[in-house]
């Protein structure tokens, strides 16, 4: 279960915690865990893999495959 009105004084409402472990939602909470600047992303993940879990950090602006048609 994720709990979105945690915190006291000036941090109420902005702390979002996980308060039970389900392996069915962990992708949501993956997702809503996840921290990012607008240049570099980081999604959060378990220590465990399961099952169609994608774990990556991603950077704007690079990609899978070199592109010949670009000069850089």
């Amino acid at each position: 279960m994720i709990e979105y009105s945690t915190g006291q004084g000036e941090w109420t409402d902005w702390i979002v915690a996980e308060t039970a472990f389900d392996a069915r939602n962990s992708a949501k909470f993956e997702t809503i865990f996840a921290q990012g600047n607008g240049y570099m992303g980081m999604r959060a993940c378990t220590e465990e893999s399961y099952p169609g879990q994608t774990r990556n950090g991603f950077v704007a602006g690079t990609f899978n495959r070199f592109d010949d048609s670009r000069w850089i």
